[in-house]
């Protein structure tokens, strides 16, 4: 066989390949000095100094036009790909700038601006607006009530700090903070040892009666038999500030190093960003470059919609489970059957391949 065949491998990236993707931001602004609305609280003491980003920092990079970190062209990669089910012609340009990668200028995936704890970006710019419908008498169960976006009013105050602040000054800002607010009788700085040493977190009773509990930066109650137990966390893993120009540099070029390994390689790589990804080696499975050429023949026929899924499926996958309507593979092939849209460079680079390595074609049943 062709050496070059070795180095052959069939991406196709058939969901929303944008990846850790910032989902749009509340309209919440910081409340100016002065604000006379009632039942206002006041904000964090004068004397304490504006948000200090990480050290080092500099200036963050963000969007499509930053900095480049990364370009390399692959003129003669043997790489089939697909993304969101829509071939890519060669030569590959593979680029890492502003806090994306991209390949031929479609973005693959996209940091998040800052760490995500629990896999969710809860990244908040600037301080919540205290809610007008919050009185001296509300209790913590009312308060609860108002959220935006599903996310809790107080929940967004929490990580409004912790993404502006250091940890520990985070917490003493928002102790700060709840100690001002109308509805708050006392608050407890409570240390936490059987957690870990120097854990603590914040106990905020309400002048109704109930309390709640900040974890340097989250409240996470379960209950138990002895009532609600609250699991601790250090303060370390939640610092939810931006990423430094080098640790999103840093970032960037981990995740480009991954794409060059693709394009690079001699595998089947169909990837779903969130349903997984189909992969075959032509070392594990010898008929890969026949399922390559054959795919392509499926997807350009006539068939219905569902016909090529089932035709295209077992040339991927050896579970008999997956070729199932319900099943995560069927998924991935249904969008690219869906999104494809016939090439003639991709049916020339297929009609080679099919004739170089006497590959024998699929004909419509």
């Amino acid at each position: 066989m062709d050496a070059r065949f070795r180095n052959l491998v069939f991406i196709l990236a058939v969901l929303a390949i944008v990846g850790c993707s910032e989902p749009p931001q509340p309209d919440v602004n910081r409340r100016g000095d002065g604000a006379e609305n009632i039942g206002q609280a006041p904000g964090p003491p004068a004397t304490l100094p504006p948000p200090a980003a990480k050290e080092g920092a500099g200036d963050l990079i963000e969007g499509a036009t930053g900095d480049v970190v990364l370009s390399e062209v692959f003129e003669n990669s043997e790489a089939f790909v697909f993304i969101e089910g829509r071939y890519l012609r060669r030569p590959y340009r593979l680029a890492a700038r502003g806090n994306s990668v991209f390949l031929n200028e479609v973005e693959l995936l996209r940091l998040p601006k800052a760490p995500m704890p629990g896999g969710k970006d809860r990244y908040v710019e600037h301080r919540p607006e205290f809610p007008v419908q919050i009185t001296a008498k509300s209790s913590w169960a009312a308060i609860d009530e108002i959220k935006s976006d599903g996310w809790r009013w107080s929940g967004r105050l929490t990580v409004y700090y912790f993404s502006n602040f250091p940890p520990d000054e985070a917490f003493e800002r928002l102790h700060s903070d709840l100690k001002t607010m109308p509805f708050v009788a006392e608050t407890e700085v409570v240390m936490a040892p059987e957690f870990g040493p120097d854990l603590k977190y914040l106990k905020v009773k309400s002048k109704a009666g109930d309390e709640r509990h900040f974890l340097t930066g989250w409240w996470d109650p379960k209950l138990k038999d002895d009532g609600f137990h609250y699991s601790v966390k250090e303060a370390k893993d939640l610092d939810m500030r931006p990423y430094s120009r080098d640790e999103v540099e840093g970032r960037l070029r981990e995740r480009a190093a991954l794409w060059k390994e693709i394009l690079k390689s001699d595998e089947l790589n169909i990837q779903g960003r969130q349903l997984g990804s189909i992969r075959i080696s032509p070392e594990e499975r010898p008929s890969a470059w026949k399922e390559i050429v054959n795919v392509v023949r499926i997807l350009e026929s006539d068939l219905p919609r569902d016909n090529k899924i089932r035709e295209i499926l077992p040339r991927l996958v050896t579970d008999p489970a997956e070729i199932d309507p319900e099943s995560s593979r069927w998924a991935i092939v249904k969008q690219l059957v869906e999104n494809f849209r016939p090439d003639d460079q991709l049916s020339q680079r297929v009609d080679a391949l099919a004739r170089d390595a006497n590959i024998p074609l699929w004909s419509k049943p």
